[in-house]
């Protein structure tokens, strides 16, 4: 059986809407204003002005002080890491966690850390991307067809496999899982929005025995796999019965991968080797993710010994805190992220930022030059939209704001906001009532240099009359807050999605669209864009998503932060990904630790994971 993605558009129904398409995306480009090509600059000293841009494919992207730092573009080798030693079996890895997490359940809570550990660790997926080539190989699926329409998917699931308790796992427990996506009454809505209208409503999804899956399509999806990769499945037995969302379980997962849950104490989130797996171990007996929400104290605690990996130094632990001592016991990793980028979102049902001026105002309030240089220490680059930097739908062209406050001052003025009581906030009267442009602006415990660059925005807002507050509070609140909408500004870092899916962040539908920001014409190309295979057609239609983002500033793009990580020197198996590091492939270089066997290590990329008692086919 072979492994294939949707196949080209051969109906007269598919071609129809696909000419429909790029009929419009020519039409809303003519006219479009042409941007200068903004070029990169290579600073030495890294002074205002001379920071270096973003743009793209990856291998060309610099820092501004790239004479002073060298920096790793995701999936280049890490210096000094030697690929070809044989791994051995065993040891405890203590991995820096800077969050207290909602769950460990990734249909509820769709956090990175969450997938950074759990994901393909404890609970897997039918499918799996091999995170070096991006191909999606096998795992608790171990072959899938599809019809000639594209539109039906029969997974053929691997035999022999049980869930950490015992229980045996079947079609049943895939069938549960997209029961609860669906279920309105569940917090899966990231999730849902993915699947609920692409899926066939007369017969969406079947098993029709123990060991087959069979999932049916409206249409052709270009983004099946992508999004059947993310869905963690989770077992009937426990999940069937009891209110999702308060479930026990959500804190206590039980999976069927490669490590179990042992323990999460305030301290840490303890996971272990699966004795029991169907497939390659891991060869690190124990993962410990210790959580540290304070930077400067894992800074500390991985200095001294007792953190292993600490990921995403703050700039002055990097710039300052890297000394000869240090470097004598880790390894150092300056990552420039691929697919990373930040931004600040904008709640657009806030009276403030109803009007694309007052939005507008506030990206040229943002001095991104500035906060790279002075705040992240040339750690970074700025961005301008959403769409990965290397990849072809990224337009190179359009630029980020400048720091232009008399602008800033210009559009609100044009907006009707004025201080016309001279009390230093602008003020404008909105449905009888006066309104001040005054914002709180919402970050976490933990956001040390994001709360630097707030006070820096906050200090230059303040003089064209912006009143900006700040509130800190813990992650777990915040991403409670966000999905209740219950905020005036926030700021994110998105990364490791490999390939666009613009519909969960910024369609009027999606999961993820915390700023409730509503455009037609992006919705259309969301909602289109997941079922475009032709690049051409999908070059185009990324394309003027980013335009409409860059004219409608629902969010203000900022800049991508280079990663510098510590690791313990003698942890081996360590490669960057857009999939983040993927520890369940390290190994200590530990002499008195045995070799793994050949058949127990892990597969090369590419090359599919095979189970011990049934033939694995598929691509």
């Amino acid at each position: 059986m072979i492994s294939v993605l949707p196949i080209a558009f051969q109906t007269r129904h598919r071609a129809g809407w696909t000419f429909a398409l790029v009929v419009l995306l020519l039409s809303t480009l003519t006219g479009c204003p042409v941007y200068e090509t903004r070029e990169t600059v290579s600073a030495t000293n890294c002074a205002p002005g001379q920071t270096a841009q973003a743009g793209g494919r990856a291998e060309m992207l610099e820092c501004g002080c790239k004479d002073k730092f060298q920096l790793v573009p995701t999936g280049a080798p890490i210096p000094g890491m030697d690929s070809t030693a044989e791994p051995r079996r065993g040891g405890t890895v203590r991995i820096h966690l800077d969050a207290n997490l909602p769950s460990l359940n990734r249909l509820k809570d769709t956090d990175a850390w969450i997938r950074r550990i759990v994901h393909h660790k404890v609970y897997q997926a039918l499918v799996r991307q091999d995170a070096r080539d991006y191909t999606f190989q096998p795992e608790l699926a171990t072959a899938w067809e599809v019809n000639e329409l594209g539109t039906e998917w029969t997974f053929h699931l691997r035999k022999g496999v049980t869930w950490h308790d015992g229980k045996p796992f079947t079609s049943q427990d895939v069938k549960t899982t997209f029961d609860i996506i669906l279920n309105p009454g569940n917090r899966t809505e990231v999730l849902r929005g993915e699947w609920q209208d692409v899926l066939d409503p007369r017969r969406p999804y079947e098993a029709p025995d123990d060991h087959t899956f069979i999932i049916r399509l409206k249409q052709p999806l270009a983004v099946f796999l992508t999004n059947l990769e993310d869905v963690t499945i989770v077992p009937a037995h426990i999940f069937g019965r009891g209110d999702f969302n308060t479930h026990p379980n959500l804190r206590i997962p039980v999976g069927t991968g490669p490590y179990r849950f042992k323990e999460w104490t305030a301290d840490a989130i303890v996971i272990e080797r699966n004795q029991e797996y169907w497939g390659p171990p891991g060869y690190i007996d124990t993962l410990i993710y210790r959580i540290v929400t304070d930077r400067d104290t894992a800074f500390a605690m991985t200095r001294r010994g007792d953190i292993d990996f600490m990921w995403r130094l703050m700039p002055t632990h990097r710039t300052e805190g890297i000394t000869p001592d240090v470097l004598e016991k880790f390894r150092l990793i300056d990552l420039l992220p691929s697919n990373d980028y930040g931004f600040w979102i904008f709640n657009v049902q806030r009276p403030q930022f109803a009007d694309v001026r007052v939005r507008k105002a506030m990206s040229y309030l943002i001095d991104r030059e500035r906060i790279i240089c002075e705040i992240y220490q040339c750690l970074g680059a700025p961005v301008t939209g959403p769409i990965p930097r290397n990849h072809p739908g990224h337009d190179s062209s359009i630029p980020s704001y400048p720091f232009d406050p008399t602008e800033a001052a210009r559009l609100l003025s044009e907006a009707g906001w004025e201080d016309r009581d001279e009390d230093g906030v602008r003020e404008k009267l909105i449905d009888g009532q006066v309104v001040p442009l005054s914002m709180t602006f919402m970050l976490t415990q933990s956001s040390r240099a994001l709360e630097q660059v707030v006070t820096v925005v906050q200090n230059a807002a303040r003089r064209v009359g912006v009143d900006i507050q700040i509130t800190k509070i813990d992650w777990s609140v915040f991403t409670d807050r966000l999905r209740k909408f219950d905020f005036d500004v926030a700021s994110f870092i998105y990364g490791g999605v490999h390939e666009p899916d613009l519909y969960s962040t910024l369609h009027t539908k999606g999961g993820q669209n915390y700023g409730r920001w509503s455009n037609p014409e992006l919705d259309a190309i969301a909602d289109k864009i997941r079922f475009i295979s032709d690049e051409t057609i999908r070059k185009l239609a990324l394309r003027r998503a980013h335009a409409i983002l860059h004219e409608e500033q629902p969010y203000a793009f900022t800049y991508v932060q280079a990663v510098p990580a510590l690791i313990r020197k003698d942890i081996k198996g360590v490669y960057t990904s857009d999939l983040w590091y993927q520890d369940y492939d390290w190994w200590i270089d530990d002499p008195s630790f045995p070799i793994v066997p050949p058949e127990q290590r892990h597969p090369a990329p590419g090359v599919e994971t095979t189970s011990t008692d049934h033939a694995t086919e598929g691509r």
